[in-house]
């Protein structure tokens, strides 16, 4: 089924990605990620705002590797800012994992959606 969302994309450096989209009706959103703030407010009209941060200089590869999609049809967005295999990858291929990271977060996730719409979130917390 192809994918009928409006996508503008923009960046404001390399620690943030921002996306856009329009929906036409209240939206279900589901966000998965490891660790960072997640922030979630109610916009104004039909646009559905995405904002991903990057916390620090190391984690800007993560960004790219995130997955944003808005299902148009079905009225979905899915933000996913971990990687399938735990692990992030730089441009070269190679996996990207501090030996010891306490207290830090990768990704901020700040999202802006239509009223009345649902939001799931999952979390991971990797030791």
């Amino acid at each position: 089924m192809p994918d009928n969302s409006q996508s503008t994309k923009s960046s404001s450096g390399n620690d943030e990605r921002e996306e856009s989209f329009t929906s036409s009706a209240p939206v279900s959103a589901k966000i998965d990620t490891k660790s960072g703030d997640i922030a979630v407010s109610v916009g104004e009209g039909t646009e559905i705002k995405v904002t991903l941060r990057a916390s620090s200089s190391r984690y800007e590869y993560l960004l790219e590797g995130s997955l944003v999609k808005f299902d148009a049809g079905l009225n979905e967005l899915d933000i996913r800012t971990l990687p399938k295999d735990g692990v992030g990858r730089g441009k070269d291929g190679k996996k990207k994992r501090a030996w010891l990271d306490f207290g830090s977060s990768d990704l901020d996730v700040f999202v802006v959606l239509p009223h009345g719409s649902t939001l799931e979130i999952k979390t991971v917390s990797v030791t």
